[in-house]
């Protein structure tokens, strides 16, 4: 594409190569998503406390709420940039949006929390060859 404008990026998107060429990326990009936003299976920081809810018993009120509308603000932000690079951002932006949100929530109530030697192992054996030997197919694929 040679450009980081959304536009270039959502036209380039009308080609079935971004849906289903992609679909790996787009699996891999949803863990690295969950993990990035420290949502579960990936919350080790909340995890370690959990009985007293982790590192929210120190703040309260107003500042709690901060910390809160923050959390669910990344949320929004990375379902955005989900759609935009995976799904046709020229799509209706906001039913998208919440769709990969209650995509998020519903994988937070259906998978149980890793450990973090889990996580290690998953980060480093499996997610990051699999997206290099994809990267490396669909260079080679796109330099034909």
């Amino acid at each position: 594409l040679n450009s980081f404008n959304w536009d270039i990026f959502v036209y380039y998107q009308k080609s079935s190569l971004f849906y289903g060429g992609f679909f790996l990326f787009l699996l891999s990009w949803i863990s690295i998503m969950l993990a990035e936003l420290n949502r579960a299976p990936f919350d080790l920081i909340e995890g370690e406390s959990e009985l007293v809810s982790g590192f929210n018993v120190e703040y309260g009120g107003f500042i709690f709420a901060l910390m809160f509308l923050g959390e669910y603000m990344n949320i929004w932000f990375m379902s955005w940039i989900t759609i935009l690079i995976f799904l046709g951002g020229n799509m209706s932006l906001v039913v998208l949006s919440f769709g990969v949100v209650l995509l998020i929530l519903y994988i937070r109530s259906l998978l149980p929390r890793f450990k973090f030697t889990d996580l290690i192992v998953i980060t480093w054996k499996i997610y990051l060859p699999l997206v290099l030997v994809y990267l490396i197919l669909l260079l080679g694929y796109f330099s034909l």
